[in-house]
């Protein structure tokens, strides 16, 4: 594949960084998905979460240093075929998407969108490394990646490229799934957790068919080259670790019971609105 993903796709924090300060102070930042963490820079905040437990916690007034306001938080259903915020295009002169397109069943919707409302944008997304790697999420679990994700992101050119994660279920586990032993190895060797896509006036994308995604996920984990002693050792040592924590009256995390426990305390905020999806 000549255009393939590169495994040295770069973190995008501090060209983020760099881009948010060159915008002249009266800009108009929209951060979309940013209910957890809000950027600090943004405007406007368009989410499925209201604008009361920001952060992940009931905060009912305005925190220092935020420069949105519970007037300008826009509930939104990005999954929604219609999606459309109430702004005219090009509205916005940045627009930010951190780790919220890999989480939508239905993503299409908020890339339009974005497209539409900015005049220019960032979107981050873990790498195609981290949800090809088993136990990333805790160092124990033997699922690949963010298991709640529904896509991976690849840049490829110019472009966005997603493949549905689902496809490489037909796939043995062989010939797709990265120890997280080689994860480590790689990301120490300098491959970067997010990918970065910064686009201008407007930018493309592309869903990849079942095939072509498992094709893509097969070509990667053959450029990792994961060695035979990280592919037999990798299962034990995350058992062993598993066995520890265990021992220790341990357990990992569950992100579904800390979700269910947000919508809790977010319902009385968003009367009649669908959960995120």
């Amino acid at each position: 594949m000549s255009d393939s993903p590169s495994l040295a796709n770069f973190s995008g924090s501090a060209s983020l960084r760099a881009r948010l300060e060159a915008l002249p102070p009266d800009a108009r930042v929209l951060d979309l998905g940013g209910w957890f963490c809000p950027l600090s820079r943004a405007t406007h905040v368009a989410d499925a979460m209201p604008y009361q437990t920001r952060l992940g916690r009931l905060n009912l007034a305005p925190l220092p240093g935020e420069r949105f306001t519970a007037d300008t938080w826009m509930l939104a259903d990005f999954t929604a075929p219609a999606f459309r915020l109430p702004v005219p295009d090009k509205f916005f002169d940045f627009a930010f998407c951190g780790q919220t397109v890999e989480d939508l069943t239905t993503p299409e919707p908020l890339l339009r969108e974005m497209r539409r409302v900015a005049r220019a944008g960032v979107i981050e997304s873990p790498t195609r490394l981290k949800e090809q790697s088993i136990g990333v999420r805790d160092r124990i679990t033997s699922l690949c990646g963010h298991p709640h994700h529904h896509w991976i992101l690849d840049v490829v050119g110019q472009r966005l490229e997603l493949s549905p994660k689902s496809a490489t279920a037909a796939l043995p586990r062989s010939r797709y799934a990265l120890p997280l032993l080689a994860c480590e190895r790689l990301v120490n060797a300098g491959a970067a957790h997010d990918i970065h896509f910064a686009w201008t006036d407007t930018f493309e994308w592309r869903l990849l068919t079942n095939d072509e995604a498992r094709a893509r996920a097969e070509e990667f984990y053959r450029a990792a080259a994961p060695t035979f002693r990280e592919r037999i050792t990798d299962p034990t040592i995350r058992r062993l670790r598993g066995l520890k924590w265990r021992m220790r009256g341990q357990r990992a995390d569950d992100p579904s019971a800390w979700l269910r426990e947000m919508l809790e305390l977010s319902a009385p905020y968003r009367p009649g609105f669908p959960p995120p999806r």
